[in-house]
């Protein structure tokens, strides 16, 4: 067995625990840090994998280690943060209506007001936060122990939770700021990471139906769900839990689409 096999091996050990429990504790956490996937660029150099493959790897082995070893390097190959305990606050409940509802202003200071969408807060210490300010976009790190969370919405598949953050009249000491293109691109980017672990994910959910049809079944969600039936309703069913973070990964990749949709015509003078 190779070194990356064994790793994956104890990726599924640790999920089977993480399904139990429904939720990756800090003495997991630990064991995932031991691994040395919370630092994928150095990951991917060592096992001379690209960054989509490792990912794809992780969807399919393990879609909640997977989703936290994703945000957990987002800060780091998007915006060159080097840290193992932050998180990108990127996405917002207000998407719909603009693509970035929190503004930094400058008052007697800079004051930053808004809501942010996070994930895996008992596990962090900080995030990095986008912002407009004027015609670009200000990215600012802020301390958990800074952050209102008026309520959590749980993400059963991918074992965390989507915490709302409160920002109000938080002072920005320091920040960084990027054209709203470049935002954009960082976007593309950060979607391009979610679409390979669900390309993982969709490979493991079609090989769960072959073990149950012995037929050979293209990946396809509607075709899966057909083949399933009943056992999707198994709450406690490995096929329910992988199933369930698919569609919260699909959930998140939306709101991104949407947002990067909103940037692209605000660019082209239609917004």
């Amino acid at each position: 067995m190779t070194g990356n096999e064994a790793k994956f091996e104890t990726l599924e050990y640790l999920t089977t625990r993480i399904h139990g429990l429904g939720k990756i504790t800090a003495e997991i956490f630990d064991e995932i840090k031991a691994l040395g996937l919370t630092n994928l660029v150095s990951y991917c150099e060592s096992a001379n994998l690209r960054l989509e493959e490792i990912l794809s790897l992780l969807g399919y082995y393990s879609p909640p280690i997977g989703f936290l070893v994703l945000q957990l390097n987002a800060p780091r190959i998007l915006v060159g943060l080097d840290s193992d305990d932050t998180v990108v606050g990127f996405l917002e409940p207000t998407y719909i209506a603009t693509h970035l509802g929190t503004k930094i202003r400058l008052r007697k200071e800079y004051t930053m007001l808004g809501t942010k969408l996070i994930t895996h807060y008992e596990l962090i210490n900080r995030i990095v936060a986008s912002a407009k300010i004027g015609r670009e976009v200000a990215l600012v790190c802020i301390d958990k122990k800074d952050l209102t969370i008026p309520y959590d919405i749980r993400l059963r598949g991918l074992a965390t939770s989507i915490s709302y953050v409160s920002i109000d009249s938080y002072n920005v000491q320091e920040f960084n700021t990027i054209k709203l293109e470049d935002y954009k691109t960082i976007l593309m980017e950060y979607l391009l990471m979610i679409d390979s672990l669900m390309s993982g994910l969709r490979n493991r959910l079609a090989g769960f139906l072959r073990d149950i049809t012995d037929e050979k079944v293209n990946p396809d969600l509607e075709t899966i769900i057909d083949a399933f039936g009943i056992y999707i309703l198994n709450e406690e069913s490995f096929v329910r839990f992988y199933m369930d973070a698919y569609i919260e990964l699909k959930a998140v990749s939306a709101v991104l689409r949407e947002t990067i949709k909103h940037i692209r015509k605000q660019l082209a003078g239609k917004a």
